[in-house]
């Protein structure tokens, strides 16, 4: 409740300051031109989307091949160890489907609050692969200093 109240603050008060950073990407740079239709800008969004989408989806499974890594390293020593490492992984599904969960809710209520809008379509893709290129930065961190 608390996520969408901060996103109807800022899309009431700084509509152009989210929109500007909603359409940056970081992964899908060069996939197309938006164009000067609705229609062309939502079609762009979605390849955009579905480009970051293959990316995180890559990313998943790269990291629970470094967890299931850090089980075979580190569960041998222990059992402590082992289940240490176990639970780490099963967290980690949780918490992945608890995060498509709030995506999509999120970038619902973006759509809701943008209903029969020229841009509907495209602010839905947007925050979709804007929160996915996000949680892939979430995924490259998780690692990072795991031993």
């Amino acid at each position: 409740m608390k996520n969408i109240s901060i996103i109807i603050t800022i899309l009431l008060f700084f509509p152009s300051a989210y929109a500007d950073d909603i359409f940056t990407t970081k992964y899908a740079k060069n996939v197309c031109e938006s164009g000067s239709t609705s229609r062309s800008a939502a079609e762009c969004s979605y390849k955009k989307y579905q480009v970051v989408e293959e990316l995180l989806n890559k990313r998943y499974q790269e990291l629970h091949k470094e967890l299931n890594q850090l089980i075979d390293k580190y569960g041998s020593y222990s059992e402590k160890n082992h289940k240490k490492y176990s639970d780490l992984k099963e967290m980690h599904i949780i918490s992945q489907r608890s995060w498509i969960k709030f995506r999509e809710n999120e970038c619902k209520a973006l759509e809701t609050w943008y209903r029969n809008g020229k841009l509907q379509k495209s602010l839905y893709y947007n925050c979709m692969r804007k929160i996915a290129e996000d949680r892939i930065e979430d995924f490259e961190n998780f690692t990072k200093y795991q031993t």
